[in-house]
């Protein structure tokens, strides 16, 4: 027979090493059919569901088998494990695996993503370096008694399993802390629909912190819900409104069509340019420099900007500045945005 031998997934961490995601040791739970006698099927299942937190009818399908090996249940807790283990049927075992383990629980749960129970990543970053941190599986080659059992002290030839890389990330654990903490506080006192945050190095574009509400644990070990597994950091669209502001002063300024100091009438909160359109100011402002227009945020000062600029001019500062176009970051679901 050729047994695989499981290797370890890498661990994932932040720049300075310290861990998000790593690898535990954990007992799964397997039975031997052709050892229980059909009579004494009933009871073993019945002491199994209880102790597992499973239906009768379902472990007794499963002793049913005629099989020389099935799975109970996998990656269990060590009191679970003990009570089986008290049980002392012949039949029952206990087999080492290996189990994903998120030490933060929900803390940079959308980034990271989650695993199935085979340890195969399924969202985030899990997935997209599946490849990588999962490792290659060995090979034990041996042989089996009557009962389909292996004989270890049978074993004729072993390739080891190649342990997975670990994932070092941009990614402050600190400054994630943080940002959970305040996306939390925010996300319960304004009762919202959702929340994101993400803190970015400007000089490097390394990001150092994202986060999204709603949220899940990734050690649940279930699939979690589709709003609550979403990174609304990169699935959704956001219109930017007065941050904007930035990308057309910048823009203009680039073009050395205006300076700092120049000056712009803002029709005292109430400018019609064209037709029926009214462009309106929160508060009524008359001149302002070009760094008063964007201190006040001024929405005419910046149109009539914008008009210097012209508008071929913009739309290719725009794109310039990548908006309408993905960052490339190595999570799936980014979207582009619209321009």
């Amino acid at each position: 027979i050729v047994i695989k031998i499981e290797p370890k997934r890498g661990k994932i961490l932040d720049h300075k090493g310290r861990k998000f995601a790593s690898t535990i040791k954990a007992l799964s739970v397997y039975a031997v059919p052709r050892l229980i006698p059909i009579q004494a099927r009933p009871a073993v299942a019945e002491a199994v569901a209880e102790i597992l937190s499973l239906k009768v009818d379902y472990v007794e399908k499963r002793l049913n088998r005629d099989k020389a090996f099935v799975w109970l249940k996998r990656k269990v807790s060590d009191k679970e494990a003990e009570d089986i283990r008290r049980i002392g049927h012949p039949a029952l075992g206990l087999q080492n695996e290996y189990k994903r383990f998120y030490p933060h629980n929900q803390e940079l749960a959308h980034v990271l993503g989650f695993c199935n129970i085979d340890n195969e990543g399924l969202e985030g970053l899990e997935l997209a370096y599946n490849s990588y941190l999962r490792g290659e599986y060995g090979k034990r080659f041996s042989k089996r008694d009557a009962f389909g059992r292996e004989i270890p002290v049978l074993e004729e030839k072993m390739i080891p399993a190649r342990n997975g890389c670990n994932l070092v990330l941009n990614i402050d654990q600190f400054i994630q802390q943080a940002v959970e903490r305040e996306l939390d506080a925010a996300f319960t006192q304004w009762h919202a629909k959702g929340a994101c945050a993400v803190v970015i190095n400007p000089n490097t574009g390394e990001i150092l912190a994202m986060s999204s509400r709603p949220t899940f644990n990734p050690n649940e070990g279930r699939m979690p819900a589709d709003d609550a597994v979403r990174n609304r950091s990169i699935t959704d669209i956001y219109e930017p409104g007065s941050i904007f502001k930035v990308v057309t002063l910048a823009s203009t300024l680039n073009e050395k069509l205006i300076t700092p100091e120049d000056t712009f009438f803002c029709e005292n909160g109430v400018w019609r340019p064209s037709g029926k359109r009214v462009v309106h100011d929160v508060h009524p402002y008359g001149e302002l420099t070009t760094a008063g227009v964007l201190i006040k945020s001024s929405n005419i000062g910046t149109c009539k900007i914008a008009k210097v600029l012209g508008e071929k001019l913009l739309y290719e500062y725009i794109r310039k500045f990548g908006f309408g176009s993905p960052t490339g970051i190595d999570l799936r679901g980014e979207v582009s945005g619209i321009v």
